[in-house]
């Protein structure tokens, strides 16, 4: 059996992947082109980012594509003093699914014991920048696929400084996990999230008003 297609039966047999997902996988089960072209090879960072088509695979943008990225940059944020208390700012777009995957990146940080300020509404690139400088972060990550069609998402990096961080600066996307459950056994150890209002964006308080930390 070729290394895609157990790849796909992994994820297909995946009891905590999500319903959608696992329908997907399920309808393409006759497919081998569609499972090759899915699961021949993983997504992976370039210049502008991550980012693909919305979709269940390991070539597709989907929750564990953003589990496997964020436990990716937790790693390499654990490597500096002081970064998991200083945290990281998320924000989204209106793309599909760019609220959900801002939260699943805020779950998978907060799973590592980094703090996590999260935007209550969409908001533009520019305004992520702004809040890792104004919160003095240590990171920042965006949801979004800029000018790519409808059913594109991605997902950026930003650093302390407000400038997007490329994968050449050292840190590495881990590997998927079609069923999430190194998120779910940290819950259960009681690395839940709570919300909490953050006072010190001074006047952006409202606007980036929940906070989610161990």
């Amino acid at each position: 059996m070729s290394g895609y297609m157990e790849e796909y039966l992994r994820w297909r047999q995946a009891e905590k992947l999500a319903p959608q997902l696992k329908a997907e996988l399920e309808a393409i089960a006759n497919n081998p082109k569609e499972i090759e072209e899915r699961f021949y090879t993983e997504l992976e960072f370039g210049t502008a980012g991550l980012r693909g088509i919305l979709g269940a695979g390991t070539n597709r943008m989907n929750a564990q594509v953003i589990k496997r990225a964020t436990l990716g940059l937790s790693e390499y944020i654990l490597g500096f003093a002081g970064g998991a208390e200083r945290g990281v700012a998320i924000a989204y777009d209106s793309r599909r699914m760019s609220r959900e995957f801002a939260l699943e990146a805020a779950l998978t940080l907060c799973a590592k014991g980094i703090h996590a300020y999260i935007y209550d509404s969409l908001r533009p690139v520019p305004m992520l920048s702004y809040m890792v400088r104004r919160l003095k972060c240590i990171a920042g990550i965006v949801i979004t696929a800029s000018h790519n069609p409808p059913e594109y998402n991605g997902y950026k990096v930003y650093w302390e400084d407000g400038a997007q961080l490329p994968p050449e600066a050292g840190w590495r996307a881990g590997r998927p996990q079609a069923g999430g459950d190194h998120i779910r056994r940290n819950k259960a150890a009681g690395l839940l999230l709570r919300p909490r209002y953050d006072d010190r964006a001074g006047s952006g308080k409202r606007a980036f008003n929940m906070a989610w930390r161990r």
